[in-house]
C-alpha cells in the first residue's frame, strides 16, 4: 500500500478518536494490523484509544509491542510514560519519559520532533514535581526550553517549577 493511502487511513482514524467514535476507529486500525501486524502509528492509535476507555493492560500492550518492535520509538515511551502518569505510578512515569529524553538527546524522534520534546520533557518535568523533585524537575525543563526555545508548553511551566 503506498505511503499516502496508510496516511490517508491513519488521519480518518484520528479523526474518528477525535469525535469519539472508538468502536468504528478500533474496525479500521484492526483492518491496517491486518495488513501489518507491526505497523506502530496504528499500534499506538489503539493503544490511545484503550487508554481513553480505561482498558489499562491492553493500551500498555499496545506500547510495549511498539517498543518491542523498536525501541528508538520516542512517541511510544513518552505514550508508556503517560500511561504510568495517568496510573499515579509516577517512579514508572518518569523511567519511561527519561527514556524519551535519552533517545531525543540522541536525535532520534518518531514523527513530530517538536511536539516529542515537549510532551517527553513536560510530562518528567511534571512527575518530578510531584515527587517533591524540583531540582531535577529545574533541570530537565531547563534542558527542554533549551531545545525546544519558542514552546509555550514548557515556558507555562516556568513559574510552576520556579525557574
Amino acid at each position: 500500500m503506498p505511503n499516502s493511502d496508510r496516511y490517508q487511513q491513519l488521519e480518518e482514524i484520528r479523526k474518528l478518536i477525535l469525535s469519539a467514535s472508538y468502536d468504528q476507529a478500533i474496525l479500521k486500525i484492526q483492518d491496517r494490523l491486518l495488513l501489518n501486524p507491526e505497523d506502530e502509528d496504528a499500534l499506538a492509535l489503539l493503544g490511545n484509544i484503550r487508554e481513553l476507555l480505561q482498558d489499562n493492560f491492553e493500551a500498555r500492550k499496545c506500547y510495549e509491542k511498539i517498543l518491542e518492535l523498536n525501541p528508538n520509538n520516542t512517541a511510544a515511551w513518552i505514550d508508556l510514560g503517560d500511561h504510568y502518569s495517568n496510573l499515579d505510578n509516577l517512579g514508572k512515569a518518569i523511567e519511561m519519559y527519561e527514556r524519551a529524553c535519552e533517545l531525543i538527546r540522541k536525535g532520534i524522534f518518531h514523527a513530530a520532533k517538536t511536539m516529542e520534546i515537549e510532551h517527553a520533557f513536560f510530562g518528567v518535568v511534571l512527575a518530578l514535581k510531584e515527587q517533591n523533585r524540583l531540582h531535577e524537575a529545574q533541570s530537565y525543563l531547563k534542558e527542554g526550553i533549551f531545545l525546544e526555545p519558542n514552546s509555550d508548553m514548557l515556558n507555562s511551566l516556568r513559574a510552576k517549577i520556579g525557574l
